[in-house]
């Protein structure tokens, strides 16, 4: 079967998916910390990789027993931060704050991620996101930068769902889709912003201004 002549609008919904978790993460979008060479910790790391990331953003924060939206974040207060987040903490965030998107009326929301960047300025991701409730697989090359208070990107250079490649026109359609997500992600955290945000060799480096406390609602 020909897999890039293959109409697939569940492909394409998993293709943004994933998309947009990537660009969120990458630009900075997944609340007050960022991550590095890889992403992916076991449950046991979750509390004490996402305390840490806490204290570097400058923000208190008590562990959540259970993952929350990221609209139902409560901030107080406001204060500068700069800093270079590790694989465990972004990690620990992602599976802390979570954020539900919807594309055409489905339900989307990431579960689970790792990530590495094989040179500045691009990433390679491999998740699991949800798709009205059921779980699927993906991932996805890009270019990414964060420019004028905006997540860019040239597009993705490949992407697959479920094991299928996404053809030039499937990838070009969802860039201009995460583009757009991503942006409103990043305005929809609650107390964050995000002045510049870089992929270098030692991760992303990310400086803008964080709550100095949150609370969950």
């Amino acid at each position: 079967m020909d897999t890039e002549k293959t109409p697939s609008k569940r492909g394409l919904y998993i293709g943004i998916a994933v998309s947009v978790a990537f660009l969120a993460i990458v630009a900075g979008s997944v609340v007050w910390a960022l991550g590095s060479s890889k992403t992916s910790a076991p449950a046991a790391s979750v509390a004490p990789a996402f305390e840490s990331a806490m204290r570097k953003a400058g923000v208190t924060a008590e562990y959540p027993a259970d993952p929350v939206e990221l609209t139902s974040v409560v901030p107080s207060g406001a204060h500068p931060f700069s800093a270079t987040f590790s694989a465990d903490e972004i990690a620990a965030l992602l599976s802390t704050f979570r954020y539900t998107a919807s594309v055409d009326g489905t339900e989307l929301v990431m579960r689970s991620a790792t990530m590495e960047f094989p040179e500045p300025g691009v990433s390679f991701l491999r998740a699991k996101v949800e798709v009205q409730g059921t779980p699927y697989s993906a991932t996805l090359v890009a270019p990414v930068a964060f420019e004028d208070g905006k997540i860019t990107s040239q597009g993705a250079t490949k992407a697959t769902a479920e094991g299928f490649s996404l053809n030039a026109s499937r990838r070009a359609q969802l860039t201009d889709g995460v583009i757009t997500y991503a942006n409103e992600y990043l305005s929809s955290a609650p107390g964050l912003t995000v002045e510049s945000a870089e992929i270098t060799a030692d991760g992303l480096v990310v400086t803008g201004r964080a709550p100095d406390s949150i609370s969950f609602r």
